[in-house]
């Protein structure tokens, strides 16, 4: 199983908790929609020779602004990394790499009509 976890975003997790409850949905909601975006665009670009690892690529929240992108056969992370008899052939890094300005300013706008309708 190969997951992608993005580090860093406690603080933001720590300042958003203070906010009201609207917003908190408001962004959750953006990042859920996203991070389901993110994985129907990694399968998109994995390669595919039986579909299996295309078909196990998945998302799951975890918690307030944490939602798991992966791929759940074993030789998920053998073909994003490579080995040393196989080159690398990325899928989920390069589809959240494409996202990632999509997603920040989604998040942004959701922010913004949150707090306008409060």
């Amino acid at each position: 199983m190969l997951e992608i976890k993005i580090e860093g975003l406690g603080e933001i997790q720590d300042v958003l908790k203070r906010f009201p409850a609207e917003i908190k949905t408001a962004v959750q909601r953006v990042l859920e929609y996203e991070t389901v975006q993110i994985a129907e665009r990694a399968r998109q670009l994995a390669p595919v020779r039986t579909g299996a690892l295309r078909a196990s690529i998945y998302t799951v929240t975890r918690d307030f602004l944490s939602v798991a992108l992966g791929a759940a056969v074993y030789y998920a992370g053998f073909v994003e990394y490579g080995t040393r008899k196989m080159a690398a052939r990325p899928y989920l890094r390069p589809a959240i790499e494409e996202k990632r300005q999509e997603l920040l300013e989604k998040t942004g706008e959701a922010i913004a009509s949150a707090f306008s309708q409060l």
